[in-house]
């Protein structure tokens, strides 16, 4: 990351916009579990589809661990 100086950001206001990241991710992740038991409960399986939606989870976690990598400690 950039090593920019926040004048009126601290670590917790830092902390708090990266959680926000995650929760968000998190709001996807839940809803592509969603949607991928949709996907399985159809007659006619989209395989294409479900391992579309297997692909974006993954992503989904990848970022998530990014993300946790940025939380300050202690704050």
């Amino acid at each position: 990351m950039a090593n920019i100086e926040y004048e009126y950001l601290n670590n917790a206001d830092k902390n708090n916009i990266v959680i926000n990241h995650i929760r968000s991710v998190e709001y996807n992740l839940y809803n592509l579990e969603i949607q991928k038991v949709i996907a399985n409960t159809a007659t006619n399986k989209d395989q294409q589809l479900i391992a579309q939606l297997d692909q974006e989870i993954v992503d989904g976690q990848a970022k998530i661990a990014e993300l946790k990598e940025l939380i300050v400690p202690g704050e």
